[in-house]
């Protein structure tokens, strides 16, 4: 079951490529695989509890940053990391899968993406829960 998640999930990453969009993070970590899906997101697919996921993701904005807010039952949490407003939504696109956005914005002049930082949190997480 793993096995077939994994495949199609690197089906999927092939696609992107494929299609125009790059991949700027490709963590093969046993818990997801992350990949960056627009400016300012990085997405991750987890086979593991909502709730073993979502204290992953406090964790890591915790111990990256500062963490403003957190909501379990909507599955939103936000903080700031390295100056950047993070937003990390946590969705459940199958019973068995749990998808986490991970989104960073700056507000240097008006408010930029900051990819790099959405990347570094979401890699933070996928390695928590791949140990």
């Amino acid at each position: 079951m793993k096995s077939r998640l994994f495949q199609g999930l690197a089906l999927a990453g092939v696609a992107l490529v494929l299609s125009g969009c790059v991949a700027v993070a490709a963590a093969a970590v046993a818990a997801g695989v992350v990949y960056t899906t627009s400016d300012d997101s990085s997405k991750v697919y987890f086979d593991q509890s909502r709730d073993t996921v979502f204290d992953a993701c406090i964790k890591s904005v915790q111990e990256l940053g500062v963490l403003d807010r957190d909501d379990r039952m909507a599955g939103s949490i936000e903080g700031t990391v390295d100056f950047a407003t993070v937003t990390v939504q946590l969705n459940r696109p199958t019973k068995a899968m749990v998808k986490v956005t991970v989104s960073a914005r700056k507000h240097v002049v008006g408010v930029s993406p900051a990819p790099d930082i959405a990347e570094r949190v979401a890699l933070d997480i996928a390695k928590r829960l791949g140990n």
